[in-house]
């Protein structure tokens, strides 16, 4: 069994995945700030139902520490991209800003599951916190935004759920 097999914690490790990522030391103190945000009444089913886009907002925001170089935007939170080709081309223009270091994207397929992206030219970098396979590089073709995959194969985006994390200009 890998992490997130059996439990709905990704969020939580694709925050932590996240901040590591952007410089920023984390610990177990970490973690527990993104378990907290998460509302009392949603606990234990959060364990088996996983977390929402609004769950991931509360947490990114509670586990920031006070004077944090980082700085987290939700570019298509209310600007869905209305394609994939959307998508990527955005994604492309977000990524050209020297000050952003990765993102948080959701996925729908092969299962429910957040995890940390950046991008490495034009294939996308993944981290994440699976035992023996904690980075992974895909070409563009075998990721897919949107509502149905064009291939089994081809992971899918939420094309709403993209989570920035950029270095603060001060």
């Amino acid at each position: 069994m890998y992490q997130g097999e059996l439990d709905g914690l990704c969020g939580m490790y694709a925050i932590v995945n996240a901040l590591e990522e952007c410089g920023e030391t984390c610990s177990a103190e970490t973690f527990e700030s993104a378990c907290s945000a998460i509302a009392k009444n949603r606990w234990p089913s959060v364990l088996w139902e996983g977390t929402t886009f609004e769950d991931i907002q509360k947490m990114v925001k509670k586990c920031l520490p006070e004077g944090c170089p980082i700085k987290v935007s939700y570019p298509f939170k209310d600007n869905v991209p209305a394609s994939n080709k959307a998508y990527w081309s955005q994604f492309d223009l977000i990524f050209e800003d020297d000050s952003v270091l990765c993102a948080i994207v959701g996925l729908t397929k092969p299962s429910l599951h957040w995890i940390v992206a950046s991008k490495d030219g034009g294939r996308i970098c993944f981290t994440d916190s699976t035992p023996g396979k904690p980075y992974e590089r895909k070409n563009r073709t075998s990721l897919h935004a949107g509502s149905r995959r064009k291939k089994y194969s081809q992971w899918l985006l939420d094309k709403q759920e993209l989570i920035v994390f950029s270095r603060t200009n001060a």
